[in-house]
């Protein structure tokens, strides 16, 4: 249960703040046109472009299944996180840009099932990083994680 209440939290808190740092980095938008032409504005964009890549969301769900500490359990916590982060980054999108939920449906749908095919992938990844044998060796050249104490 757990699992599943910090994958949902961890992935929409991740989601919300994506979205809000896309709209503080545009000087196109209500929320970043102070900002623009600032040093906070410049933060943000930068800040926008890491949060923005592949990589970043991948992350996520390897932390997730990480937390997890299980193969089964970080398959979930991946997925969920994934869906989760999804979810909220195009729910706060709707509600900063003004725009209906269901012009963002294609996109919300895409990226839902790239989540369920790649979140469980990723989440055994982090939960299996340092377990002794070539599941371990695998999962940590995936990750190339220096495993912290539990």
């Amino acid at each position: 249960m757990k699992t599943i209440a910090a994958g949902l939290a961890g992935g929409a808190a991740f989601g919300a703040a994506t979205s809000v740092v896309n709209a503080l980095s545009s000087p196109y938008v209500e929320l970043g046109a102070p900002l623009a032409d600032s040093v906070w504005g410049d933060a943000a964009k930068v800040l926008s472009l890491l949060l923005d890549v592949g990589w970043a969301w991948a992350a996520l769900a390897v932390v997730m299944g990480y937390a997890a500490a299980t193969p089964a359990r970080g398959a979930a916590a991946g997925a969920l996180a994934l869906l989760a982060a999804t979810t909220t980054y195009y729910l706060t999108d709707s509600l900063i840009l003004g725009d209906p939920l269901a012009s963002y449906a294609g996109d919300l749908g895409l990226w839902s099932m790239a989540s369920v095919l790649f979140g469980p992938v990723l989440g055994v990844a982090g939960a299996t990083v340092g377990s002794p044998g070539v599941t371990g060796l695998l999962a940590g050249l995936t990750v190339r994680w220096v495993r912290p104490p539990r």
